[in-house]
């Protein structure tokens, strides 16, 4: 998704005081527009926007997105959640700018270190690269893309976790403030594919 038309396909969910979800032309990786971000002001507040799918072929899934950092105060975290009628699987990544780390979900629902003593870059205007790719047939993570760094993943297994939910796909992204303020991030040409390498 590129945001240059409505945010009617997304759902969204908000904590805190003074957080929002909008289309903006403050900033923009291409085209006019992207989605912005804005959290509440208590720690841990948040803004997450999320998308509904029919339950897929299980293959490799990548979902891939730009975005931008405010500053050393807030952590992203971007995932699928693959329900099945009787279990649902729970690929997450954390890229945490306070710590200077990217943690992935593990199989006991821990979020474990993957790399760590990163040198992230922050601001609106500054435009950054993530992408998860897992395998959904095999319950394992495949690897992680952040930026020019690639990181494999192919050993780590997926969380699952019982849940009668009907059979579908969600692909969620989040900013999470580590701050008593509102934190503002955007986000941009989001895209999820099937049948990775």
């Amino acid at each position: 998704d590129d945001f240059e038309g409505n945010f009617n396909k997304w759902s969204g969910d908000l904590l805190g005081t003074g957080a929002s979800l909008s289309l903006s032309t403050d900033s923009a990786f291409a085209g006019l527009q992207s989605a912005k971000l804005v959290t509440g002001n208590v720690i841990s507040d948040f803004a997450r926007i999320y998308l509904m799918m029919g339950y897929p072929y299980l293959t490799r899934f990548g979902l891939e997105l730009h975005f931008t950092i405010p500053d050393a105060l807030v952590y992203l975290q971007v995932g699928f959640s693959l329900y099945n009628g009787t279990n649902y699987l729970l690929p997450q990544i954390r890229l945490i700018t306070s710590t200077a780390k990217l943690q992935y979900n593990n199989s006991a629902g821990v979020y474990t270190d993957f790399a760590t003593g990163l040198l992230i870059p922050t601001g609106n205007k500054l435009w950054q690269f993530l992408k998860l790719v897992c395998d959904f047939s095999s319950q394992k993570y495949i690897r992680c893309h952040w930026n020019e760094k690639a990181y494999d993943l192919s050993d780590k297994a997926i969380q699952a976790i019982a849940s009668a939910t009907a059979p579908q796909l969600v692909v969620s992204i989040a900013l999470v403030t580590l701050a008593a303020a509102n934190k503002t991030s955007f986000v941009d040409n989001v895209i999820v594919t099937q049948n990775e390498p």
